[in-house]
């Protein structure tokens, strides 16, 4: 799947609510982990798209508060969010929230899918820890869903995120040698800025997939544009 961001699709979204209570109520209901990983849309307990469950469960600062996560002006990502594809490419100009859609999209399936395991790579050391801290931690400690998830006992370093349900993100780089990212299993795979990346080093990297079928990889690059 490669999709660009110049290409808008306008739809009619419903409204959606979550109930945190009920949700953890109902998480003892959920099916066998493994089958959940090999759905292909990856769906919660109660139906919830990825689109959906970022909607009810991710806030973002907007002017000076809190508010819901909306894809009223993003409606060209929930098609992404959304898609069942297993490799997916994401071109791209700047600034239209790439790295917040990897981040949003590891941290819903790590919330829906018990012990799901999530590797994100990027060129550099700087990359990596800004993304772990913009994309993974701010969004957790600004989500009171996301909160319930999470505890001072479970890691919580730059570079590794764990969430009770044994779910868990782990962070690396990859600049000129792809060693960092050896013996860490993975479901997702998610490449930040793919065209800085050493081609020789991709399957390497890719490995971490190996030891199951049903993974998802996704790789975001940075199209050049060059205006006169």
């Amino acid at each position: 799947m490669i999709v660009s961001l110049n290409e808008h699709q306008v739809a009619k979204e419903p409204t959606y609510e979550l109930d945190v209570q009920e949700y953890e109520a109902e998480e003892d209901q959920w099916a066998d982990e493994e089958e959940l990983i090999g759905q292909e849309d990856l769906e919660g307990p109660y139906g919830l798209t990825a689109s959906e469950f970022v909607e009810a469960a991710f806030r973002i600062p907007m002017k000076g508060r809190l508010e819901h996560f909306s894809f009223d002006k993003r409606r060209y990502l929930r098609d992404i969010y959304d898609s069942p594809a297993q490799r997916k490419l994401l071109m791209a100009g700047r600034q239209v929230e790439k790295s917040t859609l990897l981040g949003n999209i590891i941290l819903c399936y790590m919330s829906l899918v018990p012990s799901y395991k999530a590797l994100y790579v990027s060129p550099s050391a700087t990359q990596t820890k800004t993304f772990s801290n913009d994309r993974i931690k701010e969004p957790i400690e600004t989500s009171p869903v996301l909160k319930r998830f999470t505890t001072t006992m479970l890691s919580q370093n730059i570079f590794e995120k764990q969430f009770v349900n044994r779910s868990k993100v782990t962070l690396r780089y990859a600049y000129l040698n792809a060693d960092r990212t050896r013996g860490i299993p993975a479901f997702l795979l998610a490449i930040d800025e793919y065209q800085d990346v050493l081609q020789d080093n991709v399957p390497v990297i890719q490995q971490c997939l190996s030891f199951i079928t049903n993974t998802f990889d996704f790789r975001i690059s940075i199209s050049q544009i060059q205006r006169g």
